[in-house]
């Protein structure tokens, strides 16, 4: 039951956090008293300004805003060249803030000074989408370049030694325009614990046709980092259609020379897929390729905890419950055992416990809110509940 990636294979991501209130203070206060000294200093010019403190706070303030402005332009130009994104990210380090909504995750991290857009696509599928990612990559730094032209007519229009240093149309000016400079300069930047290009790295491999590479920080480590690798099973199933993300990934297995770790990932990624989409017309395929990975890894919970699904899912439910509930128990990833849960809930209205089921639903959704199984099981448990 690893989590879906959009190229597989790849490495499977962690359970979803809530965000941690601890971590606001770092970064986004400063950034937000900065805004707001800036705003007192606009509306009550007559105040005393003591630049001292108002020129780094403001500083700070406005380079979070012009951070903001720039992923969103990448953000909402991609959308409008019908690019998919599975993610929003404003801030690094420790999360302070992680909703996923209906079409995208939006995650703040707890220094707002840079951020990120993630796509969701296959490799084979990034050359006839090349020119609408040159668009979406391009539109960052032109936000920004268009924020510096309009804040410069602005801050230049009047007297120039009036001019405070503290005005907001000149530092929203020189935030942006740096924001232009490093944007555009090629270089790589660790992103997630890998050397990624930037902004103007990835659109000359545009331009030139050259496969952006990564590599990673083998120092690189913790939680967050996996946790946002890949979208959720959840974000998955609401805005993929089943039959091509599972053609995709049922020709992976057969591809020469894959690593047997390799191949077991996706075999397993495959199963999971058919389970939590319903996708019954691969489910005897589903059932192949469970069974020989728990012949191959008999002590893997997550593999056991598929085979278990496949099975209650085939209609052997004795056995598939029985599998289940062990995992469970022994099991420590959050992500799995809300998936086992979800599946032993038809388990119990198989067996006429409507009561059950209905507590085991609660209980995946405590273990994970966003689990990807509850769209297809929760009606099936609801129901049968109605028809009782």
């Amino acid at each position: 039951m690893n989590e879906p990636a959009s190229s597989p294979p790849q490495q499977a991501a962690a359970s979803s956090p809530g965000g941690s209130w601890k971590a606001w203070p770092w970064g986004w206060l400063p950034s937000v008293a900065g805004l707001f000294l800036l705003s007192v200093g606009s509306v009550f010019p007559t105040i005393a300004d003591p630049e001292v403190v108002t020129l780094p706070f403001g500083l700070l303030g406005c380079y979070t805003l012009s951070v903001i402005i720039h992923e969103f332009a990448h953000f909402f130009v991609g959308r409008w060249a019908k690019l998919q994104f599975w993610r929003l990210r404003i801030g690094y380090g420790t999360i302070v803030y992680d909703k996923e909504l209906p079409a995208f995750r939006l995650v703040l991290g707890e220094i707002p000074f840079a951020g990120d857009v993630r796509e969701f696509h296959f490799l084979e599928n990034i050359g006839r989408l090349r020119w609408r990612r040159f668009l979406m990559v391009a539109a960052g730094p032109a936000g920004n370049a268009a924020v510096a032209v309009v804040c410069a007519l602005i801050a230049f229009r009047g007297d120039l030694s009036e001019l405070k240093l503290t005005s907001f149309p000149l530092l929203m000016f020189w935030v942006n325009a740096w924001l232009v400079l490093i944007s555009l300069v090629p270089y790589r930047t660790k992103v997630d614990g890998v050397r990624t290009p930037n902004d103007g790295l990835v659109l000359i491999h545009l331009l030139l046709n050259i496969k952006s590479k990564t590599s990673k920080d083998p120092a690189a480590s913790g939680q967050d980092a996996a946790r946002l690798s890949h979208p959720s099973w959840r974000w998955l199933i609401r805005n993929t259609r089943p039959e091509p993300f599972l053609q995709k990934y049922r020709d992976y297995p057969n591809k020469p020379a894959l690593p047997a770790e390799a191949r077991g990932e996706i075999l397993d990624r495959f199963a999971t897929s058919v389970l939590l989409y319903g996708a019954t017309e691969f489910l005897p395929e589903a059932d192949r390729y469970s069974a020989e990975l728990l012949k191959a890894k008999p002590d893997k919970w997550t593999v056991k905890g598929t085979r278990g699904c496949v099975l209650v899912d085939k209609g052997e439910t004795e056995a598939g419950m029985a599998m289940l509930q062990e995992v469970m128990r022994q099991d420590p990833s959050e992500v799995d055992r809300a998936i086992c849960a979800c599946f032993l809930a038809p388990g119990e209205v198989k067996k006429n416990n409507p009561g059950a089921a209905l507590e085991w639903l609660r209980a995946a959704r405590k273990l994970d809110p966003n689990c990807g199984a509850l769209p297809r099981i929760e009606p099936l448990v609801k129901c049968h509940k109605s028809d009782g």
